[in-house]
């Protein structure tokens, strides 16, 4: 009887130990942890552009860390950086934490490896990102969209208007590329607008890309 007894309030304790909530701070934002070699020097220089960019990160729509990111991702459109913001808007600033992963070397640049933690009483990995390091004209690194660098080694198609850059692991499918074609002259001639030549990305998954 009395090992029962104690074999319940054992069981009780433990019940009790679990079920209690985790006091939980939030973790230090863009703390860097290295995957390969990176000097002292090269490491404060990469986190002045990360840090920069999420301080200066305004919710309201206007958008002030320009200045972190390389200038030659605006030929392709005004915000290269949205998709790093997305999860934000969704979820507002302060339910979400930046922590870097892990910095590694890409050719002459780097690949930050950026997750971002779900502020709650047990922290969660919602999502990862990668963004690429660079140094700009005046030999200050910035931030830059990966998709170039992480599709370097992808296949390049073009049929009609339309270019594709596919995954490897993917099968090039011709004819729906023709459709694909058709369809972007006939939206031309339906808004009597001139034909604006598409650029498709052929992925497994979006993290192919982001």
């Amino acid at each position: 009887m009395n090992k029962l007894f104690l074999l319940l309030v054992a069981c009780g304790v433990c019940i009790n130990s679990i079920g209690q909530r985790v006091s939980y701070s939030k973790p230090v934002s863009y703390d860097i942890h290295l995957k390969y070699a990176v000097n002292q020097k090269t490491l404060d220089s990469l986190k002045i552009p990360l840090n920069g960019f999420y301080d200066h990160m305004d919710m309201e729509g206007e958008f002030l860390s320009h200045e972190y990111w390389a200038a030659s991702d605006f030929t392709d459109g005004p915000m290269p950086f949205m998709y790093l913001l997305t999860y934000f808007y969704m979820r507002g600033k302060d339910a979400i934490s930046p922590y870097v992963m892990s910095i590694r070397p890409a050719d002459k640049d780097y690949l930050a490896q950026i997750a971002y933690i779900r502020c709650d009483s047990l922290p969660m990995i919602d999502h990862v990102y990668w963004v690429l390091l660079t140094k700009d004209n005046s030999e200050v690194y910035k931030l830059k969209n990966p998709k170039d660098y992480l599709t370097r080694n992808w296949k390049r198609y073009t049929s009609g208007t339309v270019s594709y850059i596919v995954n490897p692991k993917k099968k090039f499918n011709v004819h729906e590329a023709k459709r694909m074609d058709s369809f972007n002259h006939y939206l031309a001639e339906y808004f009597h607008h001139d034909i604006i030549p598409v650029q498709y990305y052929s992925c497994g998954y979006l993290p192919d890309l982001f």
